[in-house]
């Protein structure tokens, strides 16, 4: 009974695997082989993340691609992302898990029938991106792209598309990663190799991987507004830490669940992705530099 349940799963929505030079045009023709399918014709476009939920400019100019090439297939009409932000927060949206719940909340999504959504994983030379069309209504999946490609490719593509500052901006993001890749190998190869654990579990059991993206989303967030409480969740469990654990909880109680809360999260995902400890040690360490300098 399992097994018939797990194959009547798969064959709720089509996959398509690519590869290609032209991750965009990839998505269109799934688009547009399914529409059929879709409970209607207004789509809209949330921008692409990182495979850990984290935003980058390259998930937000694919979606830009991707909503000016949407506008030219017949009877699509696309929802525009001013209208969109109106009435969502578009992380928050990606980090409770991409309509995994009531979806009764986002009912009033501009009118929109479907989402059209995906994430980016850039390894050390290659990427792997993955594009979904969610249905508003009901949460289910209705189609899907897979694109494998070569990183130097995808980046290639994008340039000759790109044009004044945001051109300037992803040839800093590039650079930025060149010189994080050259000045941090051990930090920049448990990062890929992060991300590969995380591609395996999303395969594996996506309903895991979407939890355990919303505990990093948290931790990150954590890490840029409040750095020395994400010091305290990635803190190892000794006396000292617990020193300052129940300074907290008679100081700040809210703060204290929170904290407590993401360090049983943290436990988990180092579980499941091993590689995420050694991401966490290089965090740790960068942001104690910082304090140390005074710029926290």
């Amino acid at each position: 009974m399992k097994r018939f349940f797990l194959i009547s799963l798969l064959l709720l929505f089509a996959v398509s695997t690519y590869a290609t030079d032209d991750p965009v045009d990839s998505i269109i023709e799934t688009i547009k082989k399914n529409k059929n399918k879709f409970p209607g014709n207004r789509i809209a476009v949330i921008e692409f993340t990182s495979i850990d939920g984290s935003t980058n400019i390259k998930g937000k100019l694919i979606s830009e691609q991707l909503i000016s090439k949407l506008t030219t297939i017949k009877g699509l009409k696309v929802i525009e992302r001013k209208q969109l932000k109106q009435i969502l927060q578009e992380q928050e949206l990606i980090a409770a898990g991409l309509l995994t719940g009531d979806t009764s909340k986002i009912g009033d999504l501009e009118s929109a029938d479907v989402l059209l959504t995906g994430t980016i994983a850039e390894l050390d030379n290659d990427e792997d991106i993955n594009a979904k069309v969610i249905s508003v209504k009901s949460g289910e999946i209705i189609c899907a792209a897979n694109i494998k490609m070569k990183k130097n490719k995808i980046q290639q593509k994008i340039l000759k598309d790109l044009k004044g500052k945001e051109r300037k901006r992803y040839i800093s993001a590039l650079n930025n990663e060149k010189r994080f890749k050259k000045e941090n190998p051990e930090a920049f190869k448990a990062l890929v190799e992060h991300r590969k654990q995380l591609l395996k579990l999303r395969e594996k059991n996506p309903d895991l991987f979407r939890k355990i993206i919303i505990t990093i989303r948290s931790i990150d967030h954590l890490k840029r507004t409040r750095p020395r409480l994400f010091l305290l969740v990635t803190a190892p469990q000794n006396k000292r830490t617990a020193r300052y654990l129940n300074n907290l909880k008679r100081k700040d109680y809210k703060s204290y669940t929170k904290v407590m809360k993401l360090r049983k999260g943290l436990k988990f995902i180092v579980d499941k992705s091993p590689a995420y400890k050694k991401k966490i040690v290089f965090d740790r360490l960068l942001i104690m530099k910082r304090i140390k300098n005074g710029r926290n």
